[in-house]
């Protein structure tokens, strides 16, 4: 069972009062990698025989909470403290449990909910918002989230041509004028924020605008602008660098 390990680095810093910007944090590393569910007894053979799953659920004045697991030490703190019987662990992509927590009607996703000082309610309304404002799987950030190779450019430039929207950062300067957010190098090269979800540009705290594009329409805003070195993707982390020369999958579309 492999840890979620940025989900488990944003839960950790969140305060004991939580504000808004720690839990849109968590919210936007709660969409990438691999997230756990518990079932009752043996989940392998319930499937096997046609069963549905017993989940493991809390409940609060009428409320239902989907438990969501980081890893095999919160699910196991959360089966020690209800001192359960047979359990099981069920992984899934964060995109289907998320999905699945809003099919199924639950009023919010509690995330490790037995680790003291690094757990958190996510409202579904929340939840819900994020699966359809991104573009699940989320194929972007689970790129970024991953381990880092030789391919990992030309696998995020070519998963960038088939994005159905990205985001870019617009916002106003001093003088009224409306721009796109960039990032400046020290040897003043320039490079274009991309987002790969508004919670990404939400993180930074900015107060910049969402503005989504198409592949299309990101390729043609790079093609216009030859002093561009490239983009960086979610600055905020985890993050890219891509040269013009990588992204040639993505200018292919500016026509």
């Amino acid at each position: 069972m492999p840890d979620n390990v940025l989900l488990q680095a944003a839960l950790a810093a969140v305060p004991a009062r939580p504000q808004s910007a720690d839990v849109m944090n968590v919210t936007r590393q709660a969409l990438q990698g691999q997230l756990y569910v518990r079932a009752q007894g043996d989940a392998q053979a319930q499937l096997a025989e046609g069963k549905g799953l017993s989940l493991a659920i809390t409940t609060h004045q009428d409320k239902r909470f989907l438990l969501v697991f980081s890893g095999g030490a919160a699910m196991q703190a959360s089966a020690t403290a209800e001192g359960t019987g047979a359990t099981s662990a069920v992984s899934q992509s964060a995109s289907n449990v998320l999905r699945m927590a809003v099919d199924s009607g639950y009023d919010g996703v509690y995330l490790d909910h037995a680790d003291e000082g690094a757990r958190l309610v996510l409202p579904i309304e929340l939840v819900r918002k994020s699966l359809d404002e991104g573009a699940p799987p989320f194929e972007l950030k689970t790129l970024l989230a991953g381990a880092r190779t030789d391919a990992t450019a030309a696998q995020v430039a070519a998963a960038l041509a088939r994005a159905p929207r990205v985001w870019v950062a617009g916002g106003t300067d001093p003088q009224g004028r409306m721009g796109l957010a960039e990032a400046r190098d020290a040897d003043g090269s320039r490079r274009l924020e991309v987002y790969s979800h508004p919670l990404e540009l939400l993180a930074l705290a900015r107060g910049d605008r969402a503005l989504p594009l198409t592949p299309e329409q990101l390729a043609r805003a790079l093609a216009s602008d030859v002093t561009l070195t490239g983009i960086v993707l979610d600055p905020a982390g985890p993050w890219i660098e891509l040269d013009r020369a990588d992204l040639s999958p993505l200018l292919a579309l500016a026509g």
